[in-house]
């Protein structure tokens, strides 16, 4: 008897420490991450659960991508996809995309000053309109992720990376208006700030793991919509039938489902290319972002169709998703640029 193939088997599998991993990962932000919590944090400054950002520092997740002779766990893009899509998944209010994500790799071009653990990074992926004059930045910055709570932000110019700190005298920092409440962008005013350059400019293969890796996020929070909409279909009953039954609700569940595999499938593969330093992975990377960013998109907004007015109630998640899918790709889907 031929075995049943599933959507989840025609992918290459994960190696079995990283599913279990995935799995920890996931029974841990499912007991600390509630929906009332997100939600608690949106009117806070920064977003962020302090407590849990903490228990994810003592876990050391910020620095899974930071090289172990820098004082991190030199781990590979195929285990920061697994953690950060568990992450998106959840919605979970740290702030490991920018410092943990964004900021690392970014940084980790640099060969002095070297990588000290303690400190946050932010990345500027839009770069705006600056100048330098000697060891000065001037001009405007926009859309950087977490900029308030990172101890130096990161632009790439020309001539290579340089780092300033955010809370100088003389950078005026605003918080951007965003679709996303659970995620805070700035946009930042420099007037002569000291800056130190710490490398080269990111080179093709550090922007294609920061696409692969916003990619990640973006398909843990369409696996949660999917979810929520099977879900939904399976208890909601009209007519005395569960909707599911309708064949309008199963076959658009099972073209979200069709979706996610397709995503998940792109950043596995693009991980991949990133940890074996293939000539692939940039457009492997761009596949991922664009793919990704999309299924979340149809799939947020499917879901919505799937819980009609449900959906719109602040108490739900989805709303969260769709707001979140919209902000992503507001944020960073024409701007990681792979020249």
């Amino acid at each position: 008897m031929a075995r049943q193939r599933t959507a989840e088997s025609l992918q290459l599998p994960l190696p079995r420490s990283l599913t279990a991993f995935r799995d920890e990962t996931r029974r841990f932000l499912v007991e600390h991450v509630t929906p009332a919590r997100v939600r608690e944090l949106i009117d806070e400054p920064d977003g962020h659960d302090e407590h849990l950002w903490a228990v994810a520092r003592a876990l050391e997740w910020h620095l899974l991508l930071v090289p172990a002779a820098m004082g991190g766990a030199g781990g590979t893009l195929l285990e920061a996809s697994v953690l950060i899509e568990e992450l998106g998944r959840s919605l979970a209010p740290v702030p490991m995309l920018s410092h943990g994500v964004l900021g690392v790799l970014a940084r980790r071009n640099g060969e002095t000053p070297p990588i000290d653990a303690r400190s946050t990074y932010a990345h500027a992926v839009r770069p705006g309109a600056l100048r330098r004059d000697g060891r000065a930045l001037s001009g405007a910055l926009h859309h950087v992720v977490d900029a308030a709570t990172s101890d130096l932000v990161l632009v790439a110019l020309d001539d290579g990376l340089y780092a300033f700190a955010p809370h100088d005298d003389r950078v005026a920092l605003t918080r951007d208006s965003s679709i996303d409440p659970t995620r805070r962008a700035y946009s930042l005013t420099l007037a002569d700030v000291p800056a130190t350059r710490v490398g080269d400019a990111p080179t093709r293969h550090a922007r294609a793991a920061i696409a692969t890796l916003v990619a990640a996020e973006a398909v843990g929070g369409a696996r949660r919509c999917l979810e929520i909409a099977v879900e939904w279909a399976t208890i909601r009953e009209q007519f005395g039938r569960p909707i599911g039954t309708f064949q309008a609700i199963a076959h658009r569940c099972a073209d979200m489902l069709v979706e996610v595999e397709l995503a998940t499938a792109a950043v596995r593969l693009a991980a991949r290319a990133g940890d074996g330093a293939s000539p692939d992975a940039p457009a492997a990377a761009e596949l991922a972002l664009r793919t990704a960013l999309a299924s979340y998109r149809t799939l947020a907004d499917g879901t919505m169709q799937v819980l009609g007015a449900t959906g719109y109630t602040w108490e739900h998640d989805v709303h969260l998703h769709q707001k979140r899918a919209k902000g992503s790709a507001s944020l960073f889907g024409f701007t990681l640029t792979f020249d």
